[in-house]
């Protein structure tokens, strides 16, 4: 009998060391907790320590031109705390705005899950599929993008951006009128 006990409590610690192995890999980060929704950057800091700033080499001509920027710009943030390009890009973008110290730069910032949602629907809204996203908007028009990876870098394709925003730029009530008109088509406003 006590072989059969011994047998028994032998094969249950194995199989409780199996399942235990079993827990690294998708399903440590299925149970990883994730920023859903709205945050703010100390939030955000505080408790997901990759995304604070480490201070990388900024572009000073892309820097310059940020700096110097006159229109209020409003920039939408999509990331995802679990997203090795987010922990990447999102720091840079704040030491951007540290560098610029414009003020006409506003910015919000939305955690998705792995599925690219959140509770509230703005990541389907917006046409989220890869973070980080960066929108840029003047008013409702979205001026353009930096998805996933910068063609350059962060801050020159937000430069560029601008600078293409601001050659195309109509007369003010011209672009008034098209803003008005954009967003109510875009939506139904």
């Amino acid at each position: 009998m006590t072989i059969s006990f011994r047998f028994i409590l032998s094969f249950l610690l194995g199989l409780l060391g199996l399942c235990g192995m079993q827990r690294s890999g998708l399903a440590q980060e299925l149970e990883e907790p994730h920023l859903l929704g709205a945050c703010s950057r100390d939030s955000l800091e505080f408790n997901w320590p990759d995304f604070q700033p480490s201070f990388s080499d900024l572009s000073p001509k892309a820097l310059e031109f940020l700096r110097t920027w006159p229109d209020s710009i409003d920039i939408l943030i999509f990331l995802g705390t679990w997203c090795s390009d987010s922990k990447r890009e999102v720091p840079r973008f704040f030491e951007i705005i540290d560098a610029i110290h414009n003020p006409v730069f506003t910015y919000r910032l939305y955690g998705l899950d792995r599925g690219k949602r959140d509770e509230e629907g703005l990541a389907e809204r917006y046409g989220i599929e890869r973070v980080p996203t960066f929108i840029f908007f003047k008013g409702q028009l979205d001026l353009g993008r930096v998805v996933e990876t910068p063609r350059i870098t962060l801050e020159d394709d937000w430069a560029y951006i601008l600078e293409y925003y601001r050659t195309m730029k109509l007369p003010e009530p011209i672009d008034t009128m098209l803003t008005s008109i954009l967003t109510n088509l875009a939506f139904g406003w």
